[in-house]
Order: C-alpha cells, then structure tokens, then sequence
C-alpha cells in the first residue's frame, strides 16, 4: 500500500466521484495518528468551494491556489475567464513549502484533465513531485474500465497508486458487489454515500474506519496490460514480501519485548521456590494479554483510535484522568525499573556498580528515542531478546528430570510446606508480569503509528498469536532453569547474577554472556517502550499531537513528557534503590491498575463505530469476560496479600 507520507495526489477517474470528502477522510484519518496535514486544492472550478467544505469537515487548513468562475474543466474554464493559467513549477512550489507532516493535493476531474499552462496534468504534478496518488473511484457500472485506464496512466510513470470508491452506497446493487470484488489496483477503501451530510465532529470520529478493504488485491487486474500490467504486477510482489516481512519481524519483535526486567525477576523467584508449580498463572497471563492485544489491535486497525484514546471517549475526562493518573504512575514505575535494570546488567557484565551506569543508560535511551526509526528499533532489540531462549537451551543440556518438572506444571496448588498466601501472591505477580498496560499502550500506539489498516489484521492477529506465547514460553524456561538448578539448593533469589546461573552452569562464560546479552536487550527493549507509552497516554488524553514520527517542534509536549520520565527515572535509580525491589512494587501496583485498562477495551471492542465490521464475536467476547474477571480479582488481592505475606517472604 502506498505511504501517506509528504505530498499525496488525490485524484479520480472522472468528475464528480466525490475526491473532496475523500480527501477530508483521508486527513481525517492522518489527524486520528497523529500527522500534522495541510490541503491544497489545485485548481476550483465553478460556484462550490471544495477547500471551505474540507475544512468544515475535518477542520485541517484547506486553501485553492486558483478559481475560475465557469463550472468547466481549470484549462478550458481560465480561458474563457481570461485569468491566468497555473503554471506547474508554481504548485509544486507551494506543495514543496508545506511545513505540515502530509499535503494532500486535490486534484480537479480526472487524472488527465488539462489543469494550467502548458496543458499539464495531475499526472504531471504526481511525476514532477515523486508523490503516491490516491484514485478516487465509482462504485457502479463503467468503474473496472475508468479505474484500470486511471491506473494504467499512473503506472506508465512509476507512480504508485491505491484506490478508494468514494461514495459506497447503503443498499449496494449486483454491480456494485461485483465491481467489488474486481476493481483494479490496491484499494485503501471505501467511503459511505452521503458521509459529508454527517455532523463534522461525528465525520471526524468515523472516518479513519472508512479505510477498511481487507480485499485489497495486489495488482492490477488483466484489462490492464503490457509495460503496464508488468510493472503493477511487479508491484504486487514486493507489497506480499512486504507483508511477509512485517508478519516475520513482528512476531519476533512481540517475542522479544514479551520478556521485560519484571518477568525475569518474577520467573526467576518463582522458579527457584515454586519449580513449575505456578505455569499455570503465566498461561492465563498469556491468554489474557493475547485476548486484549488482539482487540486494542483491532480498534486501532480500523479506526486509528490507540488505547488510551478510546478509553478516554468511554470513560469521560474524569474517570479518565483517575485512570491516567494510575496508569501513568504504574508505567512510569515500570520504567524506573527497567532503567535500574540495564545498569545492572551492565554491571554484572563490567563489574564497575550500577550505580555508574544508571545516567549513561539514560542519555542511550533518550538518544535511541530521539533518532532511531520506530520500526528500527523494535526490530534490533525485539530480535535480540530473543538469546533469552539460551535458559530453555541450557534447560536441554543439563537434562533435568522431565517427569518431576511435568508434574510441577500440573500441579495447581501450593508445594508441602510453602503457605497458600504466598503461593497466590506470586500466582498474581506473574499474571501482572504478562499483562502490563504498557504492552498494550504500546502496541495500539505503535499500530497507529505504524499505519495499521483493516487489511493488516491477519498479520496483527498472528504477530500476536504467535509472539506473546513463544515470549511466555521464554518465561517459562527462566522458571524451568532455576527449578532445575536453583530449587535443589534452596536458593532464595534476590539478584540478577542468581538468575544467570542455570546458563553459566550449561555453557560457562559463553552461557553468562549471551544470557545477559538477552536480559540487555529485553530491558532496553522495555524501557523504551515503557518511556514512549508514557508519552502516548499522557498525550493522547490531552489531546496533544503524539507519536515518534511527529516532528519535535510539532510533537513537543510529547517528546518532553517521555524526556522527563526518562529523567525521572534516573534519578530515582540514582539515589541507589534497588531496582528488583522496584520491579516487585511496580508488578503489584500494575496488577490493581489492570481493570481501569482493560475494561474500556472490552466495551470498545464491540462498539461498531470503534471496531466497524469487525467488533468482537462470542468467542472474542467469553475470553475477554473471563479474563476481566480474573484481572478484577488480582486487582482487589493483590495488596492485602503483599501485606499479608510481607512482600512473597
């Protein structure tokens, strides 16, 4: 699909099939992920005023670079007006000096209408510019041959091009349902017939939703053929390895970032006392996580809506506040702690004292922050993370008894002797451990930001059907180690160093340095993730421009709210806390938050003007009920019980 990005060409494949309220959804959609956009209207022709109804519509500056007052084509209308005609090199001028993150430029009639000196065309200034075009289509009878010649133009030039039928009727006839499923060219959507007589506010809320073809074919159909046919074919092949890459690097990314400073420590602690008794709470955390990432995915898919935006629309301003305020201490914890525990992988790999590396880690993250590409980053540290898997690799080579650690992980109560309070307090710390509202935070946020359309909710589902259990599965074989090893001989974990050991015990110096190799790039990993989700709550419920991509003067409360937590962070881990005790504060707290972030999940997940066509099914909807269930019982626990035993003692 084509990147919204910079100078987009909306044009059509005739006068008349609705490229002004296309271009107001499609800014629409551009705000709702936080792009700063501008509109330019080429050329207006006649009494309307298309840049004033943009602007009504979406509320994004709209202006016409000229106007002729015949109802004709730009060329033929400045004619007979005897105004001057636009000159090419003064559009791409204007269009070129946009300061704002995407100039959509709207085009008059179709592709090939003569609009200024010269004879020059919207293909033309899409060429000149280097800029995608959107091709605004009809839905009825005559479009398969109007939109494949638009396409067939376009492709002559090298320009790339998706496709929105602009004006979807209610009642769609047998043509239309056919003309669906044959249109030509990547389709990026379709809008409703009669969208602009929607309330601006209501056209706002519902237009990201409108660009929702899951059936986007990848090329051009065979009425388009030849030099072109080629090229849009060609073009096909590169968008699949595309996908297949985004699929490839997002489960990997999702197994990395799965594994974060709490799990480590929770799977260590609870391996070394509890063996595999307790397998079962990381499994229903595992669940639950996969159930409400799936659904936040979803919402964020189809409507650009990110979590903590849609849980302020459900919520109100007050309640909403409540919840930010809680989930913004709890993450913010969460992130002190993943500072606190890079500097302590450091350590144990330099051995100078944490305490010496706690500024360096931080100026590192807010480096990476500032100047390396989102997807860049997820990539590095997502796949690096993965060397934790060394634990289930060294579990292999010790060669443990097989039979015990099975009946560990059947076992669903407390081992002889170790007193039930205790045992349920770990069951909730490792819930907690899996179900962090940063992930979600996170992942909505960074689909948003990622541009995540209906048609990529195969690849979410299985990004996230496949990455969070194999990340649990990493847990897993933390806990498995240390029951192996660290159980046998009553080691009571409160360090990082006890928990390489199983890996050093395997491999020796080699299993030491990947283990912490692994636990490095996990904590950074969550770290930044944990800065960044900050930053997206706080920005989302103010309603300030957000995301890693915005520019920094535009997106300034943003990056300085992620800066400051960054520094916050620091110095709390400067003073010489212990960052494993944060780690075990912050599970707890995290685990009472749990219901104020995924409540409104749930609500929204079955909300059409949210979810669309895709709101949640009975099975989406019993897994989401059940697992609430469980969240609101850990929550109402999780402090008496860390009083009752002392903090797991």
């Amino acid at each position: 699909m084509i990147d919204l990005e910079g100078p987009v060409l909306v044009t059509g494949t005739d006068t008349g099939v609705g490229k002004t309220v296309v271009t107001a959804a499609l800014a629409s959609l551009l705000l709702s992920r936080g792009n700063s956009v501008e509109v330019i209207k080429i050329a207006q022709t006649g009494d309307e005023n298309d840049a004033a109804e943009i602007t009504r519509l979406c509320g994004v500056r709209a202006r016409a670079l000229t106007a002729y007052p015949d109802p004709l084509a730009p060329f033929s209308a400045a004619r007979r007006s005897g105004l001057p005609l636009l000159e090419l090199e003064d559009v791409v001028e204007a269009a070129s000096d946009v300061q704002s993150d995407v100039v959509l430029l709207e085009g008059a009639g179709g592709l090939l209408v003569q609009l200024g000196a010269g004879g020059w065309t919207a293909r033309d200034l899409a060429s000149e510019l280097g800029c995608p075009a959107v091709v605004v289509a009809r839905a009825g009878l005559g479009t398969l041959n109007h939109t494949a010649l638009t396409l067939e133009a376009l492709t002559r030039r090298v320009i790339e091009a998706a496709v929105v039928i602009g004006a979807w009727p209610a009642e769609p006839g047998l043509a239309e349902l056919e003309n669906l499923k044959d249109l030509p060219g990547p389709r990026l959507g379709r809008i409703p017939e009669g969208a602009a007589a929607l309330e601006p506010e209501e056209f706002r809320r519902r237009a990201p939703g409108w660009f929702d073809l899951s059936e986007s074919p990848d090329s051009v159909l065979d009425q388009v053929t030849g030099e072109a046919s080629l090229l849009i074919t060609s073009s096909g092949t590169a968008l699949r390895m595309k996908k297949l890459m985004a699929l490839t690097l997002g489960v990997f990314s999702a197994i990395g970032g799965f594994v974060d400073l709490g799990d480590i420590v929770a799977s260590g602690v609870v391996g070394a006392r509890y063996g595999l008794g307790l397998t079962w709470a990381v499994v229903l955390g595992v669940i639950g996580i996969c159930v409400f990432a799936e659904m936040s995915g979803r919402i964020a898919a189809v409507s650009g809506t990110p979590v903590y935006g849609l849980i302020r629309d459900k919520l109100g301003p007050g309640a909403a506040l409540v919840n930010l305020i809680a989930s913004f201490a709890v993450t913010l914890l969460s992130l002190t702690a993943q500072i606190g525990g890079i500097a302590l992988v450091i350590s144990l790999a330099s051995h100078i004292p944490h305490i010496v590396w706690v500024i360096p880690v931080g100026i590192g993250l807010w480096l990476v922050i500032w100047r390396v590409k989102f997807d860049n980053m997820e990539r590095a540290f997502g796949l690096s993370g993965l060397t934790i898997a060394v634990f289930a690799v060294a579990l292999w080579w010790l060669d443990p008894d097989w039979g015990a650690l099975g009946q560990q992980v059947a076992s669903v109560a407390p081992p002889a002797g170790e007193p039930l309070p205790t045992y349920l307090f770990y069951a909730i710390v490792l819930f907690a451990a899996a179900m962090t509202p940063y992930a979600v935070f996170f992942f909505s946020s960074g689909g948003v930001e990622e541009g995540w359309k209906p048609s990529d909710l195969r690849t979410q589902r299985l990004n996230v059907m496949l990455g969070f259990p194999l990340g649990g599965l990493l847990s897993v074989g933390i806990a498995a180690a240390a029951a192996t090893v660290l159980l046998p001989k009553g080691v009571d974990v409160k360090t990082l160093d006890q928990v390489v050991q199983p890996a050093i015990l395997a491999f020796g110096a080699a299993g030491l340095a990947v283990a912490l190799f692994g636990f490095f790039a996990a904590t950074v990993g969550a770290a930044l993730e944990c800065g960044l989700s900050c930053g997206y709550a706080m920005a989302q419920y103010f309603g300030w421009p957000w995301g890693k991509r915005v520019a920094p003067k535009r997106g300034a409360r943003f990056h300085l709210t992620v800066g400051l937590c960054l520094l916050v962070g620091v110095l709390v881990v400067q003073t010489g806390v212990d960052p494993i005790q944060v780690t075990e504060y912050s599970l707890v707290f995290t685990a009472v938050a749990l219901p104020l972030t995924y409540l409104p999940v749930l609500v929204a997940a079955n909300d059409p003007d949210y979810a669309g066509e895709h709101v949640n099914g009975r099975l989406s909807n019993g897994l989401g009920i059940a697992v609430l269930a469980v969240i609101v019982i850990a929550a109402a626990a999780a402090i008496p019980l860390m009083i009752l035993t002392r903090m797991g003692a």
